[in-house]
């Protein structure tokens, strides 16, 4: 299978999640009818006008930008691209209070230890928002042909720039193990068994290691106990016999920024976009996805953003006739600019 179509598909798609998941960010709930039509103009050409992207695909272009300019992950580098791409362009991109604080912080610091500051918020303990997940999709194909530990070790590293609370990092490696054990899973087996993936996810985090964070902890074992819980609701969910309404995921799995209540969520709503949805008509697994993600409302950008990264790597290597439809990228914001970082991706990953 293509290495270049997976890279294509979870930029793109976490780029559509964002753009189109933008407009309904907050909203207590998004009647389905909504994206629908939106999806449908869209297709149509009734809708073209520019939907800009959020922070979390601004992050994640920034980590890019990093990575493939000095060939390497180099922290203070990461955190000056970040700290660069808000004071520039930053305005109503939904960007936090608290990674705002952190990006004056480093500034007047001059970059110096990237990892402290971080850590010193909320009395210590660190945020356990989905700011690192959001942005990780794209970041974790760069390490997508490396071991297992030093793909863990690349994620945290990546995540506690800005987020460094048990919630935070489990939700990012949640987010980007997705990712890899989608690609591992295509390119081995061609299929996804829903209730499996889940499950597999669970059993691959269950054991890591890393040098700063001591996994072993009760802080974090009682964490990963709860994202164990939400997983399980997760199978649950999608072995009902019947199409659970939006109230019910929400109420069960959550949709806002805390990265508990958000991670689980956006990899429910990829697999159950997997098979069709009576109440969306679409063929397309990730306008499927879209559609469902915007529905449940709250933090719907970056739940989109993570979903929809899944259903673009998974559709663009399935069968379907136009997995990524031209008129819903041309609506994007740097689309041509995503396309870039897809193709230098690919021929690392090539090297």
């Amino acid at each position: 299978m293509s290495v270049a179509k997976f890279c294509r598909g979870v930029l793109l798609g976490g780029l559509l999640g964002d753009c189109f998941g933008a407009p309904f960010e907050a909203k207590p709930r998004v009647q389905l009818d909504v994206p629908i039509r939106m999806i449908k103009n869209t297709l149509s050409g009734l809708e073209s006008s520019q939907l800009t992207f959020t922070d979390d695909t601004d992050m994640a272009m920034g980590i890019l930008n990093s990575i493939s300019r000095l060939n390497r992950f180099v922290p203070s580098d990461v955190i000056k691209e970040f700290t660069t791409a808000y004071f520039t362009d930053g305005d109503g991109r939904f960007y936090g209070r608290s990674v705002q604080a952190l990006f004056q912080q480093w500034k007047d610091s001059g970059y110096d230890d990237p990892y402290r500051l971080a850590a010193s918020q909320f009395g210590g303990s660190g945020s356990y928002a989905n700011g690192g997940a959001m942005r990780i999709s794209p970041a974790s194909l760069y390490m997508l042909n490396q071991p297992d530990s030093d793909f863990v070790t690349f994620v945290i590293d990546v995540t506690r720039l800005t987020h460094t609370h048990p919630l935070a990092i489990y939700g990012a490696l949640f987010q980007a193990m997705a990712v890899r054990q989608l690609w591992s899973v295509l390119t081995t087996e061609g299929q996804i068994d829903r209730t499996s993936f889940a499950d597999l996810l669970v059993s691959k985090l269950g054991h890591i290691k890393h040098s700063e964070i001591d996994f072993n902890s009760s802080s974090c074992q009682e964490v990963f106990e709860k994202y164990k819980s939400k997983f399980e609701c997760v199978n649950s969910l999608l072995q009902l016999d019947r199409d659970p309404p939006a109230t019910e995921v929400v109420e069960r799995l959550g949709n806002d920024l805390q990265a508990l209540n958000s991670v689980p969520t956006a990899i429910y709503i990829f697999l159950r976009s997997l098979k069709p949805i009576p109440s969306i008509p679409f063929d397309s697994v990730l306008l499927r996805c879209l559609a469902c993600a915007i529905s449940l409302g709250g933090d719907t950008d970056t739940i989109g953003t993570m979903a929809c990264s899944l259903a673009g790597g998974y559709a663009i290597l399935s069968d379907e006739p136009d997995p990524l439809p031209a008129t819903m990228v041309s609506r994007c914001e740097q689309r041509e600019r995503i396309e870039e970082y897809a193709r230098w991706l690919t021929c690392t990953l090539s090297q």
